[in-house]
Formats: structure tokens, C-alpha cells, sequence
């Protein structure tokens, strides 16, 4: 079952490009990683995924009943919650994929 749908996502700040024309799907049996140097766009790409951030162009499709959630990466949290804990606490954009 096709949980995410990307097709096309771009986004620039000024006259950088972080990306363009970025299109995937992701599976509810696939296992994912984003892997990229310091400001090449991996939490920018996640914000626009949970629909924190919106894209310059192109869109972002979740499947029905499910949910994004994002938790930033300077997110004050307790080392002792799980991570569903802490993204439950700290998000207050939850889409639905969790």
C-alpha cells in the first residue's frame, strides 16, 4: 500500500537550490533514510513532507487515515520518553503517517 506520494517538489531560498523535481513513493513495507551534506535540504524536504513548510512547486500525497509528524531537530525533549513520545509531545503539525 502506497503511502506517500511526492511528485515534483522544488524549493529554493533566494538563488539557491536545495532541490528540483524530486519525486518518490513510499511503501507501507519500505524502509527509508536521507542522507546528505549540512544544507543540502534533508529538513527542509521533511517539513514540506509533514506540511509544515509548503513547496515552491509540486505536491506532496498521503494516503487516506495516516499521518506525518515532524519533530525538529533543536525540539527540546526528555531522554527518557520513546521517540513516538517525543514527537507526539513536541509536534503540533501532525499530518498522519506515523
Amino acid at each position: 500500500m502506497v503511502l506517500l506520494t511526492v511528485e515534483g517538489l522544488q524549493k529554493k531560498y533566494g538563488l539557491k537550490h536545495l532541490f528540483e523535481d524530486v519525486s518518490f513513493g513510499i511503501d507501507d513495507r519500505d524502509k527509508i533514510g536521507i542522507i546528505g551534506a549540512n544544507g543540502s535540504g534533508k529538513s527542509t524536504l521533511l517539513k514540506i513532507l509533514a506540511g509544515v513548510e509548503t513547496p515552491d512547486k509540486g505536491k506532496v500525497m498521503v494516503a487516506n487515515q495516516k499521518r506525518i509528524a515532524y519533530l525538529p531537530q533543536d525540539s527540546p525533549y526528555n531522554p527518557e520518553d520513546t521517540v513516538l513520545q517525543a514527537i507526539l509531545k513536541s509536534s503540533d503539525k501532525v499530518m498522519d503517517l506515523i
